[in-house]
């Protein structure tokens, strides 16, 4: 009996260590990193706003290199984009870039992303945009690859110049290779936002594109904007 009754207290504190151990675990499976291309550093760890990162790439490095499943990255200033950004590959994380971290709204203090005249946004991997604001001159062309974008709530586009074209949302290529795969799907959600332009496959014909049949799916679902 004694026997029996230590045996099954060994199987009680087993059971708890391991509960702790996958509570842990998945606790990790959602990480935030903020970016303040002000003030931020690219050897700082990311996890507040105090040690926040430089770049958005840096920010999707730290992801890869913790493993995470999911990486929330909050913009907390005017973060000026690169000119043909391109974002690092994330094929195993879902990339969520915000301005809004739960608590506080970096978009009452400046928070936006900027992007002048650079024209071109290439997504790497599934990414989500919610509450931020982009600041442009003519146009912004987010170009998914074949990876699903995202524009949840709170979505502004600010135009600062002259002669605006529009924000365009690519789901295929912006220029796809004689060799690009005609079999994969697009996926485009929009929840907020003014569009000009949603195009579910490639933007531009490759040089030997006359005739070829597309054989992928197209997914659209526009809930707002």
């Amino acid at each position: 009996m004694k026997k029996t009754f230590k045996l099954l207290a060994l199987f009680i504190i087993l059971s708890s260590v391991l509960c702790a151990f996958f509570i842990t675990v998945s606790a990790e499976d959602t990480t935030t990193y903020y970016v303040s291309y002000k003030s931020g550093y690219d050897r700082n760890d990311g996890k507040t706003a105090d040690t926040a990162l430089k770049t958005l790439n840096r920010a999707y490095s730290n992801a890869l290199r913790d493993n995470v499943k999911e990486a929330i990255i909050v913009i907390t200033d005017r973060y000026e984009v690169p000119n043909g950004h391109s974002e690092l590959e994330h094929s195993n994380i879902n990339i969520t870039i915000t301005s809004h971290d739960g608590v506080t709204d970096y978009r009452k203090s400046g928070a936006k992303m900027v992007f002048g005249n650079t024209k071109r946004f290439y997504l790497n991997g599934d990414t989500a945009f919610e509450n931020i604001a982009f600041e442009y001159e003519v146009s912004i062309n987010f170009v998914a690859q074949y990876n699903r974008i995202t524009f949840g709530e709170g979505i502004e586009f600010i135009f600062r110049g002259s002669s605006p074209i529009g924000i365009y949302v690519v789901g295929g290529w912006q220029d796809p290779t004689d060799e690009a795969d005609v079999g994969r799907d697009t996926h485009i959600t929009i929840n907020s936002g003014e569009f000009a332009v949603v195009c579910c496959g490639s933007r531009q014909g490759a040089p030997n594109s006359a005739g070829r049949k597309y054989t992928g799916t197209h997914y659209i679902d526009i809930n707002g904007g």
